[in-house]
């Protein structure tokens, strides 16, 4: 087992390919609280690697406690240094951040992204996207298998680091939830991939259902406008709805409550079709009912 060294924080920094971008200020303030009131843990030291030519630790698990301990002035940090290739770092690194604390996607998907292009020896990530190109498939396989990832979610988070930075930036602060931006990826390299940055503007009060309507919407080329349910109140693509303003959800709770109406087609025209949507009103409000909601229209004062 490595030995545990007392090194002077100033003679450490961090591994640059784990730095976030994107970490809890209160994490980090209620950290320094900690250390500052008990003084640093020594059953927690620091794993770093031993740069030769700058004579420096490279630190890959445990940066903002390094970072805690340098802005808090201490005048040593326990410290293990590690005998292992650079990749396997950076794999141990991300594991420690996976499992540790909350990890944000984006910086989650920037730490898969130069794992990969460290293991990769002949060609870059960028040279064989998503889809293929030589080496693809081993390279991905080996960083699922060094972090435990699986290697769909792998794929995805790189995926994400296509999008432009506005809407990674949305993602980073919380915005835009990775279900939504998942759905949103499937404009890359689609005609309408302009219409990204909106759609994600538009996905940041939506469910993930409703941003894969919206999406697929957008990508057949039916999308028009939005419309609210009558029901729920949540918005769906136009083509979406039914006759009364209904969503597919609701239009199901409504077909599966037992109470629809069979309505014969005898009285034709457009009285028929007064009596029709009479009646889908009547089913609307029943269940609007069950659910605590306030009756609409010609039914609203039952």
């Amino acid at each position: 087992m490595a030995k545990v060294r007392m090194v002077d924080p100033e003679e450490c920094e961090p591994m640059p390919e784990l730095e976030r971008e994107f970490y809890s200020q209160s994490s980090f303030h209620y950290l320094k609280r900690v250390i500052s009131a008990d003084g640093y843990n020594p059953a927690y030291p620091l794993r770093a690697l031993w740069d030769l030519k700058r004579k420096r630790y490279i630190v890959f698990d445990g940066i903002h406690r390094l970072k805690v301990c340098i802005s808090l002035g201490l005048d040593t940090v326990p410290v293990v240094l590690e005998d292992i290739p650079r990749e396997q770092a950076l794999a141990e690194g991300y594991k420690a951040n996976r499992t540790h604390e909350w990890y944000n996607t984006i910086d989650k998907a920037r730490h898969l992204k130069k794992m990969a292009e460290t293991m990769q020896t002949r060609t870059t990530l960028s040279s064989f996207a998503l889809k293929g190109g030589r080496g693809h498939k081993s390279v991905l396989h080996d960083v699922s298998k060094a972090t435990g990832e699986d290697l769909k979610t792998i794929k995805r988070h790189i995926r994400l680091l296509e999008l432009p930075s506005s809407v990674k930036e949305n993602i980073g602060k919380g915005k835009l939830k990775y279900s939504n931006a998942i759905e949103i990826c499937k404009l890359l390299g689609t005609e309408k991939e302009h219409l990204i940055p909106r759609v994600s503007e538009k996905a940041q009060n939506m469910s993930s259902r409703e941003t894969a309507s919206y999406v697929q919407a957008i990508i057949s080329g039916t999308y028009h406008a939005f419309k609210a349910c009558d029901v729920c109140g949540k918005s769906f693509p136009k083509e979406n709805m039914g006759r009364m303003n209904v969503c597919p959800g609701c239009n199901q709770r409504i077909r599966t409550s037992g109470i629809r109406t069979s309505i014969s087609s005898t009285s034709g025209g457009r009285p028929f079709m007064d009596y029709v949507q009479q009646k889908r009103l009547e089913e609307i409000n029943t269940v609007r009912r069950k659910m605590g909601l306030k009756p609409l229209g010609l039914d609203a004062r039952g």
